[in-house]
C-alpha cells in the first residue's frame, strides 16, 4: 500500500466508526492519527495488503475503545532498530505475496518434496 491507499483505507475504516465525522480532521484525537498514519505507512512496503487490513482495523479499533474508556490512544513507535532493519533489507517494489509454489518451501517443491516430508514424518512416527 502507498501512504495515499493507507489514508484511504484508514479514512474508510474510521468513517464506520464515526459516521456522524464529515471529514478525516474532525476525527477524534488527531494527532493519534497523523502519528498511525506515519506508522501504518512506514510497514506498508514490508507487508502484505492483508496485514495491513488487520493493522488498520486494530488502530481504529484502539482509538475507539480508548474513547469509550476516556483516554487518549496511543500509536506504537517505530524503534530505530526496526526502522535500520527494514533499510538494510528493502526489497524493491511492492511487499510479495506468498504462494504455494514457493521453491523455499519443501513441502511444494517440484523435486519430491513431499515424498520426503511423508518419510520423515513416518520415520519419526515409527521412533515414538
Amino acid at each position: 500500500m502507498t501512504e495515499k491507499e493507507v489514508k484511504e483505507a484508514l479514512a474508510r475504516v474510521a468513517r464506520r466508526a464515526w459516521p456522524h465525522v464529515a471529514k478525516a480532521s474532525d476525527l477524534p484525537f488527531p494527532a493519534y492519527w497523523r502519528n498511525t498514519v506515519e506508522w501504518l505507512t512506514f510497514h506498508a512496503p514490508h507487508i502484505g495488503d492483508a496485514l495491513m487490513w488487520k493493522l488498520i482495523d486494530a488502530a481504529v479499533r484502539g482509538a475507539v475503545l480508548a474513547e469509550a474508556a476516556g483516554k487518549e490512544p496511543v500509536c506504537p513507535p517505530v524503534p530505530e532498530s526496526v526502522k535500520r532493519i527494514w533499510e538494510n533489507h528493502a526489497l524493491p517494489g511492492p511487499a510479495q505475496q506468498a504462494s504455494l509454489t514457493d521453491s523455499s518451501n519443501v513441502a511444494t517443491r517440484g523435486d519430491g518434496g513431499r515424498d520426503r516430508v511423508r518419510q520423515q514424518v513416518m520415520e519419526q512416527g515409527r521412533l515414538l
